[in-house]
């Protein structure tokens, strides 16, 4: 959490890819920085570094990479409380993590689907979308988001209510 060192570590790392050429490292600081100006509350510079990461994403042809770069301009509008807008680019970096075959960041997209959902009050579609990203995150064994899917899930099926769904949050 040593944001100042760490931007100043991040921006070094920056000029030495773009130095050497290595678009992929330049793409992945961008992202790198863009974290860091939204881990200090500064979204939208960490949206614009993020929009950054997805031009250079694009212009490279990195389709992988261009879902992920969505996929986190997706997020800043989460945190702002633009939730459509967050859908929109969520939709899009699935889309794309479907076309080449990227499993881990389906299962992300649709995690961060169903927190919108439950943001937005829809908790059967909160639902779907948490169970489709839980079952996605078992299959890639992958522990951080399965914890993460059973907790938001859990939060859907309390806010539904019913004894069924008070034992399945359980």
């Amino acid at each position: 959490n040593n944001y100042p060192e760490a931007l100043a570590d991040a921006e070094r790392a920056l000029a030495m890819f773009r130095e050497t050429g290595n678009r992929t490292g330049e793409d992945e600081t961008l992202r790198y920085i863009g974290d860091i100006h939204c881990g200090q509350g500064d979204y939208q510079r960490g949206l614009d570094y993020y929009e950054w990461a997805l031009r250079l994403r694009r212009e490279t042809g990195n389709r992988a990479r261009e879902g992920g770069a969505l996929g986190d301009i997706g997020d800043v509008h989460l945190m702002l409380g633009n939730y459509q807008l967050s859908l929109d680019f969520h939709r899009l970096s699935l889309m794309i993590d479907e076309e080449v075959g990227y499993k881990y960041g389906q299962a992300w997209v649709h995690h961060d689907v169903g927190v919108i959902h439950l943001n937005l009050g829809d908790l059967a579609k909160a639902r779907r979308e948490l169970e489709q990203s839980l079952v996605l995150a078992s299959e890639l064994e992958a522990p951080n988001l399965i914890v993460l899917n059973k907790n938001d899930l859990s939060r859907a099926l309390r806010l539904s209510g019913g004894q069924n769904n008070f034992r399945g949050a359980l």
